[in-house]
């Protein structure tokens, strides 16, 4: 069974190395052009440590989520 403290550690690793942008402003994913109307987007890596913890505090709780139902 995986921790939380575990998996935290696993999708922030992941994270680290993953090229995908993120939306600056609303922490979107990008897609195509955009979502917030900016136009200014950063990867994981590059984010602020706060805004990182939002992505992976959201991350952590929808795979805990489907642990949980999954356990059912």
């Amino acid at each position: 069974m995986t921790s939380e403290t575990q998996l935290r550690q696993e999708i922030h690793q992941d994270l680290m190395r993953d090229s995908t942008e993120y939306c600056c402003y609303c922490g979107q994913q990008r897609y195509r052009l955009g979502c917030c109307g900016e136009v200014h987007f950063e990867t994981y890596a590059d984010m602020r440590q706060e805004d990182q913890q939002a992505i992976l505090d959201e991350m952590v709780a929808d795979e805990m989520e489907k642990l949980a139902k999954e356990m059912k």
